[in-house]
């Protein structure tokens, strides 16, 4: 019986053949003719066809086949001499003959690819197809069933619901159906049906399936006699040939030939090439109750008794291995039941360890404690005595007979009871009854013929057969304990599943086995002593001889390798590029190689055996040789390898070299043996560091350069621009100005705006440069800002005598998620290049949907005008900085050439596209599409200041509320004092969250309004200490509403788990901080009104907004102009602290005075300055110093521009 080792053997060997063969067949995908090798005879004329069959086939003499070379075997075989033969061909080649036709093969590599070639009509026909087949194309009547078999080792039983392994043949076409057989087992797929067969019988996978055809043909050939093919229940399934979709007429032809073979032409070709497979032969598995299933999983194991000498039931062969009918049985019991059968010596177990006896009487009295199977086999008993006893012998001759027997048995029995004068000689196997009667110690014996006949023949002359005991056959069965019911029940099932066919054959290959009739065991002792003293002598003599011949041989060989091993040694260590020493434990140099005897200048033998301080390393003084030689001990103690850069002079040159020592030990835990070191020359790398390092620099500095250039221009021009742009604002508020002053005025004010956008633009272009310019979008509507955009330039269009119009899509959404200062800008650039290169005729301004979602909205902005235009040259050329383009005529207007790269940077940005249609002297048409999330319009706006007294009346009595204000800003503080004092609420302050805690603890607080960010103690802190002192005092809860600058959505939440009640955003209106203040001092929630979206038409956005400003102070004009006043010098005081702080490199606390400037101006609408704080903040957070130095720069400016605008404000109420 072949072993797993076996399978491995055989199958890495025939794996090689298969692809020597698979390569010869397949070294062409080209149709070659061959030979059909098909003895499947049948006549020409066996198939009549009529007139459109014949002219078809006339048209159609040739037929290409397309075949996987050896994939399907036996029904598809390719050999080495290109001949096709196997079922398939045996079909093909009498179709052939019947249709007049020839044949070609075309071979593929695999299924998929002639499955593609069929499609493509590159061949005719495929065979060998499955019914499952996946492929496209058309399926004639099937010619072979195609039983899929499950192939097991014996003895093993496959739980279908189990977590297995099954194996299958890549490109069969079952993984479907093995899913459904084994819905929880691994799939694993092979190249070919002997690999899968291979790795089952090795044990590699639990199951292989294959069709029941090809694997029996490959157990047969490979004699893979320890496989055994069980069906597998699934779907009926045949083989096909393929044709073509629209082949019709081909496969009607096959349909016609197969209908025409004769059933002995068929019977013929299963019988060549499987001739131990039958589809309905194949073993299936036994059909058990849920209740027998169970039992299997509890009671695997089933232990029988072992007996040597029942032939031919169970007995042992000459090998001494068990065989016999019973175990026979048993065996195939195994396959199908999952039971695992194993023998017990009945002369040594205990007989309750028994399970069952293999050989059992049937109809008898049942053996003590068993009951007996259904019979597996019906035969005669006999009576045996000497040859020297009557011819024959009747039961009746039996009276007084001493007759030898194993006990229980139940013929013997009832020989008594018929004959009570016979003597019972009972004895311990059936082989000692035999020589009971051969020795005379009893006359004879009974037992079936077949086991008779056996001992006849053992014993020679001395036994003969002397007659029946009656005339009816004894059946033999299993014997069972009692106690085991379902065991007897699964056997029986078991012995119902064979075909009568079946027992024959069992029963005929074992009624003719002739055991050996010497038994070589009696003589095994003194064979294998004589033997092995011969043995043992001879093999000392040669042992002997054989060693003294080794030890010559192998000091020769020691000595040859350890000579090869030192050369290669010596040669690999001087090929190595670096430098490389081996020292002991004395520092002392063992060996080198030729870079280090480079390094010196000297020969090995001059530095072998010297120290570091005896040699030092060229260019290194007594002192740091001394040095080194520590840091070399360092190593040899800690046993840590160190590695540094040292400096040298080699050759006279001096270099820089990297050295590393590392430490050489035998075994893990050993101190070090010695030393390694190697010396790397690091030169070049070294120079190419200081000259990157050099380039960075440079290109820091000149960065430095600009960005400081930049900052300090913006400071020098802004600042004296927002004065002039201050008093021109002041002085358009008069009324007492003339017409012509007043158009100087306006003029020099629109010159300011222009060069004050000018300088924008430049910051703008160096954000884009630095990556810096950001997207902030939020809830804006596009129309009023393409309007408001229009109308600021109508005037300027009206005095160019220029028509500018506007069309607003209707069908446009009205609420967008977008940055409206972006696009604003967006707008404003286009316009103005538009009316700047337009000397006359019109500007037309379009923005309409071009479609969208649910959710977006593609949106195109069009600015036409008929204007100079542009070539496409200059068209190429809009993207670049500071370009301008040549028109054919001439310019009336200048410009920077810095709109058009800020509108391309800001498109890519909000992922938009940017398309310009120009031609010189007709004018240019710039065409924006953006895609834009839609938006829900705001819940809740801010109120205006006119429903200030409304919500005033509509609340509860506040003048009985006491409000704790909580400010580290004194302008802060202000604000939030005059807004309460005017809604009638009693106001405390604290300037932090210490004073404010104990403020608190005094009592007599019903609000506390705090800011979230300060010195000392934050609001959050505030707020973890109120509410933990009321946990542990079991107070009334007071109510904590935070004010913060900061929009962050984890600020908010932040604000949410310390234990605030509500967290309000800056800058707050009277509106706003009443409802508020309502809804956690009355239980009556006060809705505040909607406030119009506002629109602006100013070019230059003010410093301030006004109507914020009177909404928080409601009208109350002296708490508006103290707030104001003090504003100006906390803003003063803020800005000299700011810039001392970022003069000290103080960049916590320059954040800390940022957050208090910008929390002061989101007050009163600043957005210029809250913009420049947070661009500051960001650049601290990044610890950019450019960044930082600009941005401070940036808000000294907004900030003078803020108090400019403060300072004229008071001026009207004076």
């Amino acid at each position: 019986m072949a072993t797993p080792r076996h399978f491995r053997r055989l199958a890495s060997c025939l794996l090689c053949l298969q692809f020597l063969l698979l390569a010869d067949a397949t070294a062409t995908v080209e149709p070659f003719p061959v030979r059909i090798v098909s003895n499947m005879r049948v006549a020409r004329d066996a198939l009549p066809l009529n007139t459109e069959e014949s002219q078809w086939l006339a048209q159609h003499h040739t037929l290409t086949i397309g075949v996987v070379s050896n994939e399907m075997v036996p029904f598809d075989i390719i050999g080495l001499s290109n001949e096709y033969e196997g079922i398939s061909a045996d079909y093909l080649g009498a179709i052939a003959a019947m249709l007049g036709v020839t044949l070609q093969v075309r071979t593929f590599l695999t299924v998929e690819q002639a499955s593609e070639a069929l499609a493509a009509n590159e061949v005719d026909l495929l065979p060998s197809i499955p019914t499952q087949w996946w492929g496209s194309g058309r399926l004639t009547n099937p010619y072979i069933p195609a039983r899929l078999v499950q192939v097991t080792t014996p003895g093993k039983h496959l739980n279908p619901q189990a977590e297995v392994t099954v194996g299958y043949v890549r490109g069969h076409a079952m993984s479907q159906i093995l899913q459904r057989a084994f819905p929880h087992a691994r799939l694993q797929p092979y190249a070919s049906t002997f690999l899968g067969l291979s790795a089952a019988g090795s044990g590699s996978i639990d199951v292989f399936v294959d069709y029941g055809a090809s694997a029996a043909y490959l157990i047969d050939q490979y004699q893979l006699l320890s496989l055994r093919p069980v069906e597998l229940e699934a779907p009926d399934m045949q083989f096909h040939f393929a044709v073509g979709t629209d082949n019709a007429m081909l496969a009607r032809l096959i349909d016609r030939a197969l209908a025409a073979l004769p059933v002995r032409a068929r019977s013929e070709v299963k019988a060549r090439w499987t001739p131990n497979y039958d589809p309905s032969d194949v073993s299936s598995n036994v059909s058990l109750s849920e209740a027998e299933r169970q039992w299997i999983a509890t009671h695997r194991v089933v232990h029988y008794a072992a007996v040597h000498d029942r032939m031919p039931f169970i007995f042992l062969d000459a090998a001494g291995h068990l065989g016999g009918l019973s175990i026979e049985l048993l065996d195939l019991i195994a396959d199908k039941t999952g039971l695992i059968f194993r023998p017990v010596d009945q002369g040594q177990a205990d007989t309750a360890s028994i399970d069952m006896q293999p050989v059992a009487i049937r109809d008898m009295t049942p053996e003590s404690g068993m009951v007996v199977t259904d019979g597996y086999f019906r035969g005669y008993w006999v009576v045996v005595s000497r040859v020297t006893s009557a011819d024959h012998i009747r039961l009746e001759d039996l009276a007084g007979k001493r007759i030898a027997y194993l006990p229980p048995n139940g013929v013997v029995e009832q020989i008594k009871e018929r004959i009570p004068s016979v003597q019972l000689h009972p004895v311990k196997s059936i082989s000692d009854s035999y020589k009971l009667v051969v020795s005379g110690d009893a006359d004879v014996t009974v037992g079936n013929i077949n086991t008779a006949n056996y001992f006849v023949r053992y014993y020679g002359d001395l036994l003969k057969v002397a007659g029946g005991i009656s005339e009816a056959p004894v059946d033999i069965a299993f014997g069972v304990r009692s106690d085991k019911p379902e065991l007897v029940n699964i056997i029986n099932r078991t012995l119902e599943t064979l075909s009568p066919e079946d027992m024959w054959r069992m029963r005929s290959h074992w009624m003719h086995v002739r055991p050996s009739d010497i038994d070589w065991a009696r003589y095994y002792p003194w064979f294998f002593g004589g033997a092995g003293g011969l043995l043992a002598c001879f093999a000392l003599f040669l042992l002997w001889n054989r060693s003294l011949q080794r030890q010559i041989y192998l000091r020769k060989r020691s000595e040859d390798k350890l000579r090869d091993e030192l050369a290669f040694r010596n040669a690999m260590v001087d090929a190595i590029p670096q430098a490389i020493a081996v020292r002991d434990r004395d520092l002392r140099l063992v060996t080198c190689n030729a870079m280090m005897e480079h390094l010196y200048g000297l020969r090995r033998d001059e530095l072998f055996g010297r120290s570091v301080s005896e040699r030092p390393l060229p260019g290194k003084t007594k002192a740091q040789s001394n040095e080194t030689e520590q840091r070399y001990r360092a190593v040899l103690e800690k046993g840590a390898p160190i590695s540094l850069d040292i400096d040298l002079v080699v050759a006279g040159v001096p270099a820089k070299l990297s050295h590393w020592v590392s430490p050489v030990v035998l075994q893990a835990g050993d101190p070090p043996v010695a030393l390694i070191s190697g010396l790397t020359d690091v030169t070049p790398r070294q120079r190419l560091l200081e000259m990157v390092e050099a380039a960075r620099t440079e290109a820091e500095m000149a960065s430095r350069a600009k960005s400081n250039f930049l900052a300090t221009m913006s400071h020098e021009i802004r600042s004296p621009m927002n004065a002039v742009l201050g008093v021109l604002e002041l002085l358009q508020c008069k009324t007492r100005l003339d017409e012509g002053d007043r158009t100087s005025i306006e003029l020099a004010y629109s010159s300011a705006a222009s060069l004050l956008r000018l300088l924008d633009d430049i910051l703008d272009i160096s954000k884009i440069e630095a990556g810096g310019l950001e997207i902030t979008a939020h809830t804006a509507r596009l129309g009023p800002l393409v309007e408001e955009v229009v109308a600021v330039f109508a005037s300027l269009a009206r005095q160019r005598g220029l028509r500018i119009s506007v069309f607003i899509d209707p069908a446009i959404s009205a609420w967008h998620h977008v940055d409206s200062l972006r696009f604003r800008q967006i707008v404003n650039n286009l316009v103005s290049n538009a009316i700047k290169y337009t000397d006359a005729g019109e500007v037309r301004v379009n923005l309409r949907r071009s479609g969208g979602d649910a959710n977006c909205e593609t949106v195109v902005l069009e600015v036409e005008d008929t204007g100079i235009g542009m070539g496409p040259d200059e068209l190429a050329n809009l993207s670049i900085p500071f370009y301008q383009a040549e028109a054919a005529g001439p310019r009336t207007e200048g410009g920077t050439g810095l709109g058009w790269p800020i509108v391309h940077r800001l498109c890519c940005l909000m992922n938009g596209e940017v398309i310009v249609d120009s031609e010189p002297g007709k004018g240019t048409c710039a065409r924006i599409t953006l895609t834009l999330p839609l938006s829900e319009p705001p819940t809740q706006d801010s109120p205006s200041t006119a429903d200030v007294p409304a919500l005033a009346e509509a609340g509860p009595q506040w003048g009985k509320f006491k409000v704790l204000v909580v400010d580290d800003h004194l302008a802060n503080r202000i604000v939030l004092q005059c807004q309460l004092a005017h809604l009638g609420f009693r106001c405390e302050q604290a300037q932090n969250g210490e004073i404010a805690l104990q403020i608190w603890r005094e009592g007599g607080i019903d609000l506390v309004l705090t800011d979230c960010t300060m010195p000392v103690m934050d609001g959050y802190q505030l707020t973890a200490a109120i509410r933990a002192e009321e946990r542990l005092s079991g107070a009334i809860r007071c109510p904590i509403l935070g004010c913060t600058a900061h929009t962050q959505e984890d600020r908010l939440n932040l604000a949410l788990q310390v234990g605030m009640d509500e967290c309000l955003t800056k800058p707050l209106e009277v509106a706003q901080l009443l409802a508020a203040l309502a809804r956690h001092l009355s239980s009556d929630v006060i809705p505040a009104p909607e406030l119009p979206v506002p629109s602006s038409n100013a070019v230059v956005p003010p410093a301030f907004d006004l109507r914020l400003l009177q909404a928080f102070f409601g009208g109350a004009n002296d708490a508006e102009v103290h707030f104001l006043e003090v504003l100006h010098q906390t803003n003063t005081s803020d800005l000299v602290t700011l810039q001392n702080f970022i003069g000290s490199a103080s960049l916590a606390e320059a954040s800390a005075c940022c957050h208090r400037i910008k929390g002061a101006a989101r007050l009163i609408g600043a957005a210029q300055v809250c913009g420049d704080c947070e661009a500051l903040a960001d650049a601290i957070r990044r610890d950019e110093a450019d960044a930082i130095a600009g941005a401070a720069d940036a808000i000294a400016t907004s900030v003078e521009r803020l108090n400019l605008a403060i300072t004229t404000h008071l001026s009207s109420y004076r």
